[in-house]
């Protein structure tokens, strides 16, 4: 048995705290100005799990005992531990249900006359797996008044976290446009890297999900600064959120980012991203115009997104990182010479990423783009997200980065 510190979120009160932690749950990420209810909205009732969901990740049934939990936890309000194959949870919360979220999504359960919650899950490969969690109560109530606890969990041989700086040593800004596509303003969020002039022609990447732009930056920084990428802008797009939802079914961000789902509302914002950002990020912050240097990036349904930009537009794009990709690829084929590099997680399996992702990779090599296509040990987890990017981007401009080198 062996046991180790998990890493604390933190326990600042804050809307976005809890908001992070729902959105564990769909793979967003909200805004600043996103409440938990919000973010409640948008978040999927996923069932609980099953070994025939994902073979990689089971519930473990055990007894219980409250003086074992109770031993574990000690003073603290959670505790994670591994034994074996098996990763425990266990937290302290005065709920009628709590969910654990993140890397692994399933129910807690209570102990008997007890406010302890717990659960445990065999992983496949547990030593490899690097997994966010958070503890959700009174999910499926609708209320949760502070922020929820939470960390990461890191096994013996998982791959160690790239560098990460913060304070940042270049710039982020946030503004907001008046889309006359989207018939609404919707906010950006940029990062310029350190001694970035607006005159020079920039790589870039564009982002979904782009309230998450300065979690990413905090990697991609020191990567610059190492010379393991070039000088690279983000330009964030923000999610819809809660607030353009036209129902209370419906699910705006998944309308915009997914073209299978037929709805109008993607290609108004597939115009928004060519018509209006693009401009806009090419006037002020000199983002390459070059096919060659933007990439895409996403992931979840952002994933799908970014992928369906590089098959419509070749002429723009020559290069996508996509982790987590929700829903398969179009008809539309993809181009020769264009490159994808494709992650996810083998925990992953209620929203079929798995297979979502595979069959994107296939659909690209198909056509003759060159694809890579990883795994790691994780879920469907903004931990894995923000790790990897660092590498995928130094794959997909490896040739750009020996000029720069």
């Amino acid at each position: 048995m062996r046991s180790r510190a998990a890493t604390p979120l933190g326990r600042a009160v804050t809307s976005q705290a809890v908001a992070w932690a729902l959105l564990a749950l769909s793979g967003c990420a909200p805004g600043p100005d996103l409440s938990a209810g919000d973010a409640r909205a948008l978040v999927p009732r996923l069932p609980a799990w099953s070994s025939g969901q994902n073979a990689a990740v089971s519930e473990v049934g055990r007894a219980w005992s409250r003086a074992d939990v109770e031993g574990r936890l000690r003073q603290a309000d959670y505790a994670v531990w591994e034994e074996g194959d098996v990763l425990h949870f266990a937290c302290r919360a005065r709920a009628e249900d709590v969910m654990l979220a993140g890397g692994i999504q399933t129910p807690m359960r209570r102990l008997p006359d007890s406010d302890l919650w717990v659960v445990a899950a065999r992983v496949k490969d547990l030593d490899q797996a690097a997994i966010l969690y958070s503890f959700l109560p009174d999910f499926q109530k609708g209320a949760m008044d502070a922020a929820p606890l939470g960390g990461s969990w890191r096994g013996a041989t998982a791959p160690a976290p790239p560098p990460s700086a913060w304070p940042l040593a270049g710039e982020t800004c946030d503004l907001e446009l008046d889309s006359r596509h989207l018939n609404a303003r919707r906010a950006l969020t940029v990062y310029l890297p350190p001694g970035h002039g607006p005159r020079t022609e920039t790589t870039v990447v564009y982002l979904t999900d782009g309230q998450s732009t300065a979690e990413y930056a905090r990697f991609i920084e020191p990567a610059i600064q190492n010379r393991q990428l070039p000088p690279l802008l983000l330009v964030g797009m923000h999610a819809a959120t809660a607030r353009d939802r036209t129902g209370p079914d419906d699910d705006p961000r998944g309308a915009e980012y997914l073209e299978i789902a037929g709805d109008e509302r993607f290609l108004r914002h597939e115009r928004f991203f060519l018509e209006e950002v693009l401009p806009r990020a090419e006037k002020e912050w000199g983002a390459a115009r070059d096919s060659g240097r933007r990439v895409l990036f996403g992931a979840s349904n952002g994933a799908a997104f970014a992928l369906s930009m590089l098959l419509a537009h070749p002429d723009r794009f020559q290069s996508a990182a996509a982790f987590s990709v929700a829903g398969g690829p179009p008809e539309r084929a993809g181009r020769a010479g264009q490159r994808a590099c494709l992650l996810v997680g083998t925990l992953e399996g209620g929203l079929s990423e798995r297979n979502h992702t595979r069959l994107w990779a296939a659909h690209l090599s198909a056509a003759g783009a060159d694809v890579s296509l990883a795994t790691r040990v994780a879920g469907h987890d903004r931990l894995m997200w923000t790790e990897e990017l660092p590498r995928a981007l130094a794959w997909l401009l490896r040739r750009e980065l020996e000029d720069f080198r």
